[in-house]
């Protein structure tokens, strides 16, 4: 089995969830070290505060997980927190200054997929999106690139929490990319088909917010004092059922999706707390506002109600750019050379994705983006329990990549 596959299943078999990232972020860390990067990561790539940590409970048990798997100590002292991922650069004379981002987090599911004989062995976490394939090919492009010849810079960035939404918001904002001329990312299999292709064109990406609600009543003994206690599951209820009757927003396509709903202690006790987590999306910025303002309103006339303390926080948000139609143009060029069949119809993306944070970070001070996306079989649908792709679409990414990423080195940085 070649390294590429070998990392690609090494990761798929040890996920972890979005900033918990330490096997994978260790693994990344050491081998571009051994490549001749120079690496960061920690907190030094964080300069503004995240969305949606997770708490030290699960950053507890993730820690000792990593510790099982052969994490040195050290490595989790520097990824402290949860301060997870890394960004590494090559700099070899002058020239153009060229991101590429690779997500690494898993995602909340149970794997049920009795053929695959590198299995997570992670109750409850999978990678059921294909982000151990990105990683992957970020490490295989890595090794390769190092051994390239090519006037500039090169900065390879490993995400953290993209699941959520969370991990493209602060990392774009890293000092490390200010001077970045070109961005490149990418995401594998979603158009599904038997025929591996390169759709280099995404007209659309929803706008999205990612939403914990917690809601607090009053608990009592539900047989002998229930009109004295504040039924906060029931509230929960009320709002959960009352989302999805909301009519959608004019002007573009919306989703609402309540993904967790936990209340209750025990069966003869009113519960006092609920806890929703939930996700809006829009096609445009304006369908997304809309969204959150009739979800802000209902959250508002529920609380009234049933005489609750309702609390919505902001844990994840992603935003669409639009890509460089120069390196749209430039991309096709390379689906021969790496054996893609070139889809170049304008293709909407209905899911959201937070690397269009670092595209709307780079076109601020000039640089260009764009997000590709990679057709390729699935066995079942992202974020399903028998989840899995064609192998073969790694090696065609990593060869894709590499012309790409040489070509934009030899070209001076287009001004627009």
């Amino acid at each position: 089995m070649n390294e590429l596959i070998d990392d690609r299943r090494t990761l798929h078999r040890h996920p972890e969830a979005g900033f918990t990232e330490f096997f994978a972020t260790s693994l990344v860390v050491r081998r571009l070290m051994q490549y001749g990067y120079e690496v960061h990561w920690g907190r030094e790539i964080y300069e503004t505060e995240r969305m949606g940590p997770p708490d030290a409970e699960r950053l507890a048990a993730a820690k000792a997980r990593a510790l099982i798997l052969g994490v040195p100590p050290e490595d989790l002292a520097v990824m402290e927190g949860g301060y997870t991922g890394a960004i590494a650069r090559l700099k070899k004379g002058e020239g153009p200054v060229i991101a590429l981002r690779f997500d690494m987090d898993c995602v909340e599911v149970q794997e049920d997929h009795p053929m695959c004989s590198y299995a997570s062995d992670t109750p409850g976490l999978m990678h059921a999106c294909g982000h151990d394939g990105h990683t992957a090919v970020g490490l295989s492009l890595a090794k390769r690139l190092a051994k390239a010849p090519f006037e500039g810079t090169l900065l390879l960035i490993f995400q953290p929490a993209e699941e959520g939404v969370r991990g493209g918001a602060v990392l774009s904002q890293s000092a490390l990319l200010k001077d970045v001329d070109y961005f490149i990312a990418g995401h594998l299999g979603i158009t599904g088909g038997e025929k591996d292709l390169l759709i280099p064109s995404i007209s659309e990406s929803m706008n999205t917010a990612k939403w914990d609600v917690e809601i607090q009543g009053e608990s009592v003994h539900a047989a002998l004092y229930p009109e004295k206690g504040i039924h906060a599951l029931r509230a929960a209820a009320d709002l959960v059922c009352s989302l999805y009757e909301l009519p959608p927003p004019q002007g573009g396509q919306s989703r609402l999706n309540v993904g967790t709903f936990h209340s209750g202690t025990g069966r003869n006790v009113v519960p006092d707390r609920a806890y929703l987590q939930l996700e809006t999306r829009g096609s445009t910025p304006m369908v997304h506002d809309q969204l959150v303002e009739d979800l802000d309103e209902l959250c508002r006339l529920i609380a009234d109600r049933h005489g609750v303390r309702l609390k919505k926080t902001l844990v994840g948000r992603a935003l669409y750019s639009e890509p460089s139609p120069y390196l749209i143009e430039t991309a096709r060029l390379f689906c021969t050379e790496a054996g893609l069949l070139l889809d170049d119809t304008p293709r909407p993306m209905m899911g959201s994705e937070d690397a269009f944070h670092f595209i709307h970070e780079i076109k601020k001070h000039g640089g260009q983006g764009i997000y590709l996306l990679f057709g390729t079989h699935i066995d079942a649908p992202h974020h399903h329990a028998r989840f899995d792709f064609n192998e073969g679409i790694l090696e065609k990414m990593v060869v894709f990549y590499q012309g790409f990423t040489r070509h934009l080195f030899q070209t001076t940085p287009a001004l627009f």
